[in-house]
């Protein structure tokens, strides 16, 4: 928030953050761990990239990964975020925002190699895989494995014939793609009444498409952020 150090300029600008004018009614006594400014902006950087590394995560927010690591676990046993490691990565999601199986899709998304396969065969079903590989700048094997990823994640499936290979994106993908819009309201009530459990006093001030803005206290007053609920939105 604008009360710490510092946030890169891309999460910034995703998050559209302002500072409201007046003063913080005096809060209820309950809860306060994300009145922390550096926990609150850890939630809402899981909140609009929903599967983001842990690495990743300190870059946007300009911080050392030792001071996220320690405020991931505070939030974690707190119940407020929750952690799904994938290899060597820890990835981040804001419990109840997604089911695991969707979770699951997101964390493909999360890999700029794999987002940018997945794009090249939803936009063209039926791609041959020489086609794309002209298209993903990445080593045939890099290439190999982002198939086998997408494959395994159920959001690809692919078919060779005459030493041809060729992709088409799933009914599981395609889903995904509908509930990601269709289900964007529900996802924001949801993430105000996690806001609300931790006594923010969340106010829904509108929506633009399936985007949110939301009002909350902040530790010196209110501040306001864009949610942008449709998780496919980059």
């Amino acid at each position: 928030m604008p009360e710490s150090a510092g946030i890169a300029k891309s999460l910034r600008r995703t998050l559209d953050l302002e500072v409201l004018p007046g003063n913080v009614a005096p809060r209820a006594p309950g809860p306060a761990i994300l009145l922390n400014p550096r926990r609150l902006e850890i939630v809402l950087t899981a909140a609009v990239y929903p599967g983001i590394h842990l690495r990743s995560a300190a870059r946007l927010l300009l911080s050392s990964l030792p001071t996220i690591r320690h405020h991931v676990q505070v939030l974690e046993s707190a119940g407020t975020l929750r952690t799904v490691p994938r290899g060597r990565r820890l990835h981040l999601f804001v419990p109840g925002l997604f089911s695991p199986r969707e979770e699951t899709i997101l964390l493909i998304w999360d890999d700029p190699r794999d987002r940018s396969v997945l794009r090249a065969v939803t936009g063209r079903p039926g791609i041959r895989r020489r086609e794309l590989s002209g298209k993903i700048v990445a080593s045939p094997s890099s290439l190999d494995r982002s198939i086998r990823r997408l494959r395994d994640a159920g959001v690809v499936r692919d078919r060779s014939g005459s030493g041809v290979q060729k992709l088409w994106p799933t009914s599981a993908w395609r889903d995904f793609e509908r509930s990601s819009v269709a289900g964007a309201a529900a996802r924001t009530e949801r993430f105000l009444a996690l806001l609300a459990n931790h006594g923010l006093r969340p106010a829904l001030d509108r929506t633009e498409g399936t985007v949110a803005r939301i009002s909350v206290d902040g530790p010196r007053g209110r501040v306001r952020f864009a949610f942008p609920a449709n998780p496919l939105r980059r």
